[in-house]
């Protein structure tokens, strides 16, 4: 619903928060422009408000845009914020602007710049894709733990693989944004998650 700067490149790397994790989001896209050097895609933070914006921050690469949610009031936040549910309208947000999006959540840090050399490489098939999450890798690759952590995991999980789903980490999605729209992903993602409300 509004932006501090228009898109420059086709891909982006985006966030989506409130301001509880704004300034947090500006500390990951600093760390971004400081290792990307030769960086061919923008940097976006959205946020629901384009007055949240710091106004140290307004002249800088990264591009502020409100992001308009309307829906989510009524979603379980339960350990998330209403803000979580962001990432799923950020394709139909910058369809016109952006072929590709790397979201990242707040709490992500980068050791090495990689994103202008990865966003090369995605296939142009590819919808949305997700990594395995850190409790996935830990019980696979059988590592020491507390007992008590171990089987915190093993229920955690086990609640996604009695329904035959597998657990994704949601806090860095590759989107093709066309692919996505095309699928119909935000209706299937909405409507699964307010047919399973109590769950």
């Amino acid at each position: 619903t509004g932006h501090n700067k228009p898109a420059v490149f086709s891909n982006a790397v985006c966030f989506a928060v409130d301001q509880n994790y704004l300034p947090f989001a500006i500390f990951v896209a600093n760390q971004i422009l400081e290792k990307e050097t030769s960086r061919d895609f923008d940097i976006v933070i959205c946020i629901p408000d384009l007055n949240m914006a710091p106004t140290l921050w307004l002249d800088s690469p990264i591009r502020f845009c409100a992001l308009s949610t309307q829906g989510v009031d009524e979603f379980p936040v339960d350990h998330l914020s209403l803000a979580a549910y962001y990432r799923l309208f950020l394709p139909h947000a910058f369809q016109h602007e952006y072929q590709n999006i790397i979201y990242l959540d707040a709490d992500t840090y980068l050791t090495r710049a990689f994103l202008s050399e990865f966003l090369k490489k995605i296939p142009t098939d590819l919808v949305i894709a997700a990594a395995p999450d850190i409790a996935n890798i830990c019980l696979d690759c059988n590592l020491k733990m507390p007992e008590g952590h171990k089987k915190h995991l093993q229920n955690y999980l086990s609640r996604y693989e009695s329904k035959k789903h597998i657990y994704r980490n949601s806090g860095v999605l590759i989107i093709n944004t066309e692919n996505y729209i095309k699928r119909n992903c935000l209706e299937r993602i909405l409507e699964t998650s307010v047919e399973n409300l109590n769950k």
